[in-house]
């Protein structure tokens, strides 16, 4: 009796505590099981998972919290997650495919919709358009041509409008006559093209 009672109780200890992680080993041995029935499963694999969980989580809430801290919040929101996920390149690879729920976008304006600067725009459409502008000189000297020689045309003297004006007047008194017998005394132009004639017979 005096040997049993000198024993000392061990207190027991979780498999959690023996290695040294806050996540619980027991239960990753469960969802193992449950998981995956056909396989057997060694004593080695739930500690192993509940390490790698525990170090992403940290790792996760770890920038999520600096995160909240930027935005000068004193609590985690999925929001914060998300930046955090999205800025960080490895965990931003590991959850590709995954959706936070009310996380929503990274803040970004497409350069396309951003209003350019004057001397920027000045600057750019210098740069594109030496080619063109050889076309364009071309077709304004082209253009000019043709204003000169129709301000040539319409730069005929006054003697020769008059002299062509009788001559018009003169073929149609001639066609336009009542024919032979007839003497024509005066004809008065009322709107162009028409012509009121005094005949005596």
């Amino acid at each position: 009796m005096s040997g049993r009672s000198g024993k000392k109780k061990m207190s027991k200890l979780s498999r959690s505590s023996r290695a040294g992680v806050i996540f619980p080993v027991g239960r990753m041995m469960r969802y193992l099981k449950k998981g995956t029935y056909k396989y057997r499963i060694g004593v080695g694999a739930p500690v192993y998972m509940a390490a790698v969980i525990e170090y992403l989580a940290a790792e996760i809430l770890e920038l999520a919290g600096n995160a909240a801290r930027d935005n000068k919040k004193g609590r985690i929101a999925p929001r914060h997650i998300l930046l955090a996920v999205a800025n960080d390149e490895e965990l931003n690879q590991l959850l590709k495919g995954v959706t936070i729920a009310s996380g929503g976008v990274l803040p970004r304006i497409q350069p396309e919709l951003l209003a350019k600067k004057r001397g920027a725009k000045g600057k750019s459409e210098t740069i594109l358009s030496p080619a063109p502008e050889k076309k364009g000189r071309k077709s304004m000297v082209s253009k000019k041509s043709g204003k000169k020689a129709k301000s040539n045309k319409a730069r005929t003297p006054k003697k020769n409008k008059q002299k062509d004006s009788e001559k018009e007047a003169s073929n149609s008194t001639s066609e336009d006559g009542p024919g032979d017998g007839f003497t024509i005394l005066s004809s008065k132009s009322l709107v162009p093209g028409q012509k009121v004639i005094e005949i005596i017979m």
